[in-house]
């Protein structure tokens, strides 16, 4: 199977698993989005485009089995699913990091991919902030106030500790600050 030919099937498969879970909203709003700003940091910075789009793809194809461990389970997963579809042990290892490590909570990111994947998922979730919404308010089935201290901190945390290229702080900038105004005025609302 041609390169192009695989990287298709793999888009396919993530896609189809997202809408398996009527989470088709969530490729098309984050997976889409946070592939564009991927690619848009690769430009400047120059690392492995494959591995950034394999990473893009499959970093978070585990969060239906496990939320809050789907970096773990996805880096294991991801190894398996891309030797079926006959990559190097190469791409394969620098992929799992780059998944393993896109949280920045078990383990940091060490390569330049790792890097930019880590970045580029912050700023999809800054970019369009309603998708963090949903897992307070959906999933976890937080109260008002704790859901938004829970978005609080989740982009404050982006912000300071996944987003790790100078670049993609100087591209997302604006948009973490009107998300900041936004929770701010949320939280006023309340006193």
């Amino acid at each position: 199977m041609r390169k192009n030919n695989r990287l298709k099937e793999i888009e396919k498969y993530v896609s189809q698993e997202f809408s398996k879970h009527n989470l088709h909203w969530f490729d098309e709003y984050h997976v889409k989005l946070m592939w564009k700003l991927a690619l848009k940091l690769n430009e400047i910075k120059k690392g492995n485009e494959e591995v950034i789009k394999l990473a893009v793809l499959l970093h978070d194809a585990a969060r239906m089995k496990d939320p809050e461990h789907h970096d773990t389970i996805g880096a294991k997963e991801s190894k398996k699913f891309l030797k079926k579809y006959g990559y190097s042990e190469s791409i394969i290892k620098q992929v799992s990091h780059c998944i393993e490590t896109h949280r920045c909570i078990n383990k940091k990111p060490k390569t330049l991919e790792a890097k930019i994947i880590s970045s580029a998922d912050a700023m999809a979730h800054l970019k369009f902030l309603p998708i963090l919404f949903w897992v307070p308010f959906r999933i976890k089935k937080m109260d008002i106030e704790d859901g938004i201290r829970w978005i609080r901190k989740k982009i404050d945390r982006d912000w300071k500790q996944k987003i790790l290229l100078p670049e993609a702080k100087e591209m997302i900038k604006k948009e973490y600050q009107i998300a900041s105004k936004i929770l701010d005025q949320l939280q006023k609302i309340k006193e």
